[in-house]
């Protein structure tokens, strides 16, 4: 009975963290397409931006929020990944999508005062591109970390491994 139970616990443990990996990566993905949303509005002129706000892709403003309330739910999750991740677990999501995650909002908040101020031309291109290259580290760091976590959660549970 004891046994049995135990095997239900550690179970029950394995999809909750299976649910958390799952989250944390529809949440990034999630902060990507934001960023890449609000880019999309701030490059274009204020007119058309206007057209397209009643159309679904909302104002500069609500994407801003948009994006802004993501990267906070990504910040939550990996408090909430942390709690069924392993040390190794914690450290690969650390170093690799938090990181890139961060370089990237950094980069971003760059290119938007430089956008939205009386930047020359020039600088708001260079700040770009450098915005679109942190954008792709991060896209790299999180499918590298889905790899590692789809290999992470094929392994079979301890106790279930063939000798």
């Amino acid at each position: 009975m004891k046994l049995q139970l135990f095997g239900q616990r550690e179970e029950r443990l394995r999809l909750e963290k299976q649910q958390s990996y799952l989250e944390t990566v529809r949440l990034f993905e999630q902060a990507i397409s934001d960023t890449y949303h609000a880019i999309l509005l701030y490059e274009i002129p204020d007119q058309q931006a206007a057209v397209l706000a009643p159309l679904g892709y909302g104002t500069r403003d609500e994407a801003l929020r948009q994006m802004n309330s993501t990267l906070k739910a990504c910040r939550v999750q990996e408090r909430h990944y942390a709690l069924y991740a392993s040390r190794d677990e914690n450290n690969l999501l650390g170093a690799l999508t938090l990181d890139a995650m961060s370089e990237a909002q950094s980069r971003f908040n760059d290119w938007l005062a430089a956008v939205t101020g009386s930047s020359p031309n020039d600088e708001v291109r260079t700040l770009r591109r450098a915005l679109g290259a942190a954008l792709g580290r991060f896209r790299g760091e999180l499918t590298e970390f889905e790899n590692q976590a789809h290999q992470l959660l094929s392994m079979p549970p301890d106790g279930d491994q063939a000798d």
